[in-house]
C-alpha cells in the first residue's frame, strides 16, 4: 500500500517520472536525485500536485535544464512544501 509510504528515494537513472506516484498521498520526502531527468514535463508536475503532504522534494544532481512557468507555479499547489533542492544540474535561470 503506497498510500502509508513518507519518505521514498528514487535514484537510479529514471528518465520520467512514475505515474503511481500519485498513490503515494502521505509522503512527505521524495528523493529523486541523481537520475537522469532533463526536464519535467507537465504531466509530471500534475504527479507531484497529487502528493498533499509533501515537505522536501529533492531533484538535485540532474540533468534539469529550465523549468517552464507553468511547471513552476504547479508547485504553489504544495502548500507544505518547505525544502526544494535544485542543486548540481544544468539550470540557468528559474521562471520569474
Amino acid at each position: 500500500d503506497l498510500s502509508t509510504l513518507d519518505t521514498l528515494y528514487l535514484i537510479y537513472d529514471m528518465h520520467f517520472l512514475p505515474t503511481g506516484l500519485s498513490q503515494c498521498t502521505q509522503l512527505k520526502t521524495l528523493f529523486l536525485s541523481e537520475n537522469a531527468l532533463w526536464q519535467l514535463p507537465a504531466e509530471s508536475w500534475l504527479v507531484l500536485t497529487k502528493l498533499p503532504q509533501l515537505e522536501t522534494l529533492d531533484l538535485s544532481g540532474n540533468q534539469l535544464w529550465c523549468l517552464a512557468a507553468e511547471s513552476w507555479h504547479s508547485l504553489t499547489k504544495l502548500a507544505r512544501l518547505r525544502h526544494l533542492v535544485l542543486s548540481d544540474n544544468k539550470l540557468a535561470q528559474l521562471p520569474p
